[in-house]
């Protein structure tokens, strides 16, 4: 039995695996590897032992036989807390496997290739994964010994544990739970396949690449939009500090299959014990934040699910969630607070005692989570280069059955879209526009956000009538804001708003467009000396 400490690697998706690597073996583990994940760790210059080196044997049938060998699955499946199993693992001197890292090829993506290449069908089941697929099975198998990783999102989390020594058991369960759930997507396309669904042109189970809309069946199916079922795997129950009301439970799941979400592995760690009202607020928060301008430092308030001000400024974080908190200050006590860059110290002093709940930044500087450890009512989150794409499907309970569709990621850049009118925004109302088009993506429908060239100044969400929604909006303009720019979420069915918004001077609105009477709107606006932008896009949100 070698002293060796092994991690073992065959990777479909080689993303994060030669940084993994680099720190695995510069913490002392030997790697092992072949194939493709060899080719890959020669071009980043990192060492490790060839498969053939600790088998003994060559690669043999086209390569589909090489890790199939009791001195790799041996030292992966022997348990190491039974000296029967230490015993034979010392007899026939089989080093111990202590970490796989092993993904599998989309299989939607791998039958594509092979048709593309003019493979049989037949002979396509030739190319099907086992050896892989072995290892996932024998290291999740054995996850109090081994540690299974298939995700890249989970490598430096998890890799960080381990060196820390804080990786203990329950966390390796999960990844083990992951890993099988990984195989099981990939069984279920090989089934599909093999029982005459469509995979070209659809992606697969395993893919990370959502799928086209208007994709062949398979995607319908992957949808539950057919006959066939649809398995999707939660992680253990995190419990919230309450839902909607106190009387109401909740908790917090882990996608494991990656079918509806790919949440961070980090996310569970810092959301223990929040309220649900506040878990929804920051996410919402956060997706508002990182659609607001690229180059800009923005800030966006959220209460009760509606954002209630925003702002992305040339400056500063602090000057933009100032900004962002002025547009509403009723709204901030028991708010959340999300921002797209580093929250520095001088953010942190610009918070002041505002009873803000929680505040979600890519990352808090040392010095800002020093200065915010005196504030005890405020939670931090940080959610690193998460993005905001996560989300593959959204899901609807109701009392009639289950909705799922797809996530509003249409892009938001205005700066295409049609002039329906004979004069064009100034280009102080088009960083309006821009801003509170935004905004309004986030807002309830029907919603009407007001803005200026540096953040929103009046947000009217979730009325029953359009109308409403802009009274509500130009009744939240403060003074000592000058209103360029309005948006609205859905389609401008009459001149009534237009009315309504140039009695504080907004002068500018986007809008979808796609009414019968555009053109009647249109001509209302150049009568009031209005410039109107469609977008063509709605964004309404429930």
């Amino acid at each position: 039995m070698s002293d060796q400490r092994l991690a073992l690697f065959s990777v479909a998706d080689s993303r994060g695996v030669a940084e993994l690597a680099q720190r695995l073996s510069e913490s002392g583990y030997t790697l092992v590897t072949n194939g493709a994940t060899a080719e890959c760790f020669r071009q980043a210059d990192v060492a490790f032992l060839d498969a053939e080196q600790l088998t003994g044997v060559p690669e043999i049938l086209d390569g589909l036989v090489q890790t199939l060998h009791p001195a790799v699955h041996g030292g992966i499946l022997a348990r190491r807390a039974r000296p029967d199993h230490m015993e034979a693992v010392a007899n026939f001197s089989l080093p111990l496997v202590e970490i796989v890292v092993v993904n599998l090829y989309p299989f939607g993506e791998l039958i594509d290739g092979l048709a593309a290449a003019g493979v049989a069908t037949d002979e396509m089941l030739y190319h099907v994964d086992v050896a892989g697929a072995a290892l996932i099975r024998a290291a999740a198998g054995n996850y109090v010994d081994v540690l299974t990783l298939v995700d890249p999102d989970d490598y430096s989390p998890t890799l960080d544990e381990l060196l820390a020594g804080r990786l203990d058991v329950a966390r390796r369960k999960r990844l083990a739970a992951k890993a099988f759930a990984h195989l099981t997507h990939f069984d279920e396309a090989v089934t599909a396949w093999l029982s005459g669904v469509p995979l070209a042109s659809a992606g697969s189970v395993g893919s990370r690449q959502g799928p086209a809309a208007d994709a062949s069946p398979y995607f319908a199916r992957q949808l539950g939009l057919d006959g066939d079922n649809v398995n999707v795997m939660l992680g253990p129950a995190e419990p919230l500090d309450g839902g909607e009301n106190p009387h109401q439970a909740a908790w917090y799941h882990r996608d494991l299959t990656g079918f509806l979400t790919e949440a961070a592995a980090t996310i569970a760690e810092q959301i223990q014990q929040l309220p649900y009202v506040s878990f929804m607020d920051a996410d919402l928060a956060w997706a508002a934040a990182q659609d607001l301008p690229i180059g800009l430092a923005g800030a966006v308030v959220v209460k009760h699910g509606n954002p209630c001000g925003a702002a992305a400024l040339t400056t500063s974080v602090a000057g933009a969630l100032l900004r962002a908190m002025d547009a509403d200050p009723m709204a901030v006590t028991g708010a959340v607070l999300a921002v797209n860059r580093l929250f520095d110290l001088a953010a942190a002093r610009a918070l002041g005692d505002r009873p803000l709940s929680l505040v979600v930044a890519p990352w808090f500087d040392e010095e800002a989570l020093e200065f915010l450890t005196t504030k005890p009512w405020l939670r931090l989150i940080a959610l690193g280069d998460l993005g905001q794409d996560r989300v593959k499907r959204l899901v609807h309970v109701t009392n009639l059955g289950v909705l799922v569709e797809q996530p509003d990621t249409v892009p938001l850049n205005i700066d295409a879209c049609l002039i329906a009118t004979k004069a064009s925004p100034a280009v102080h109302e088009w960083r309006a526009l821009d801003i509170a088009w935004r905004l309004c993506k986030h807002a309830k429908s029907n919603a009407i956000v007001i803005a200026d060239d540096k953040g929103s100044i009046g947000v009217g969400a979730g009325q029953v009538s359009r109308l409403d929604a802009a009274v509500i909006a130009v009744g939240k303009c403060r003074k000592g804001y000058r209103p360029m720019g309005a948006a609205s979420d859905g389609q401008l069915t009459g001149a009534e708003i237009l009315d309504t918004l140039l009695r504080i001077g907004v002068r500018a609105i986007v809008q979808p467009g796609g009414n019968p009477r555009d053109a009647e709107i249109a001509a209302a606006a150049d009568a009031r000396g209005m410039s109107m932008v469609l977008t063509g896009v709605s964004h309404y949100r429930y």
